[in-house]
């Protein structure tokens, strides 16, 4: 059973989103199951609406998940991490989550990245964070997913402690899920699989971070 975190009035004000996400991004890297007691909420989502277009994202929900001794340590999730609590967010129309253990920041939308000549079309540019130049993509196109014309992104999400982040277009719950929750994606390197309540895509931070630096050689 997903459990989702109850919202605080305090940070529905968009001043104490960042400070907020940085806090509890710093706790879930210690303590993954610790409760959360706040949370930001935007817009419940049309679950129709959450059809990824690769065939990568796709997941047959009729399909038994792996023994759950199989738990893949390399992906940064283990069996004694669950319960695991994970950031909700939307790129487009599709409904996306990742841990908040993969995650070192989530910064509000900056006005001053800075563009590289020549960068592939993907990349949107370099942005100073905590002494970190970090190269922001567009995650609709690394993701192949489909996107909002004329959508901007809201946030960049800084994946793990690598110099990688990806766009974001809005943000939604912290929720807290057990491993059954999942219905495992097998041989995917970017999607671990579907968080089935919330027809979710569970992204993989260590496969996107992969595959970035196989793009960037």
């Amino acid at each position: 059973m997903i459990k989702k975190v109850e919202p605080s009035n305090l940070l529905k004000q968009a001043s104490a989103l960042g400070s907020y996400l940085d806090e509890l991004l710093h706790d879930a890297t210690h303590i993954a199951s610790k409760p959360v007691e706040q949370v930001v909420e935007i817009e419940p989502v049309d679950r129709a609406a959450c059809v990824f277009e690769n065939l990568a994202f796709k997941n047959d929900l009729s399909v038994k998940p792996e023994p759950i001794n199989q738990c893949n340590s390399s992906i940064g999730l283990t069996l004694d991490q669950f319960p695991v609590q994970c950031l909700m967010f939307k790129v487009g129309d599709n409904l996306l989550s990742l841990p908040l253990a993969h995650l070192s920041g989530v910064v509000p939308w900056p006005d001053d990245l800075s563009i590289l000549p020549q960068s592939p079309d993907w990349m949107l540019g370099i942005l100073k964070y905590q002494e970190r130049n970090l190269q922001v993509i567009e995650a609709s196109k690394v993701l192949r997913i489909s996107s909002i014309a004329g959508q901007n992104p809201s946030h960049v999400l800084v994946l793990s402690d690598s110099n990688w982040a990806i766009s974001c277009d809005n943000l939604g719950d912290v929720v807290t899920i057990e491993y059954a929750d999942i219905q495992w994606s097998q041989g995917n390197a970017i999607s671990l699989g579907v968080i089935r309540e919330k027809l979710a895509c569970l992204l993989n931070s260590s496969g996107i971070i992969n595959s970035l630096n196989e793009n960037a050689k």
